[in-house]
């Protein structure tokens, strides 16, 4: 299951995995660019 980290509503980074197995297997973070960051926010907007 992938995460999302949202910092103050301007950074978003994309997690792929759990991060209860940080250290213990591979996984990346990835920053994703400005652009995903307001479009993952409206989306996450308009389903609260």
């Amino acid at each position: 299951h992938d995460r999302f980290l949202i910092i103050d509503n301007s950074e978003v980074y994309h997690i792929g995995a759990s991060l209860k197995d940080l250290g213990k297997k591979w996984f990346a973070f990835t920053k994703l660019d400005t652009t995903s960051v307001s479009q993952l926010l409206n989306v996450i907007s308009e389903m609260l």
